[in-house]
């Protein structure tokens, strides 16, 4: 099984190779199983290859090499991430909010209301995409308010907190 993190037109996907077997492979798309079949497989010099990926021993183009000799290493994806808070917004009541950069779920809140916090200390571990982020805080003050809890899924931009 080997997991890549490709970028098509700007957009992230993860994929897993469940399985591969020359004409058919079982793929998992952000999650989402996919079944793929496969028509006969084409070098890059054009040539049809047998369907055995053993089999294939095609020349090399450019600075490429054969398809059988290839070494292809997954991305590692990274554990934990600091995602940067978007700038402070003044809050209706009064004070700076902290809001979520991208989708995702809590999975941790490191202050609670009352706590003193200072700029850039992280107030929120969140995961998004299978990785965890740190949510820091974009202002010293003290926390009003938590308007989320652990386990909550979270929109980018929805308020998380807010600080005064």
């Amino acid at each position: 099984m080997r997991k890549y993190e490709v970028s098509i037109n700007n957009k992230q996907y993860s994929v897993v190779v469940k399985k591969y077997t020359g004409n058919d492979a079982e793929l998992e798309i952000n999650g989402k199983p996919y079944s793929v079949k496969l028509d006969a497989p084409i070098s890059a010099n054009g040539a049809q290859l047998n369907p055995n990926p053993a089999q294939n021993q095609v020349p090399p183009v450019g600075n490429s090499v054969p398809i059988s000799q290839a070494q292809a290493q997954p991305t590692p994806v990274p554990q934990s991430q600091a995602v940067p808070s978007p700038a402070p917004l003044a809050s209706p009541q009064g004070g700076q909010v902290i809001r979520a950069p991208i989708p995702g779920s809590i999975l941790e809140i490191k202050v609670k209301v009352g706590d003193p916090v200072k700029d850039g200390q992280t107030v929120f571990k969140m995961e998004a995409m299978k990785m965890e982020n740190d949510i820091n805080a974009s202002g010293s003050g003290v926390v009003k308010a938590i308007k989320v809890a652990v386990g909550d899924a979270v929109n980018q931009g929805q308020e998380l907190m807010i600080i005064e």
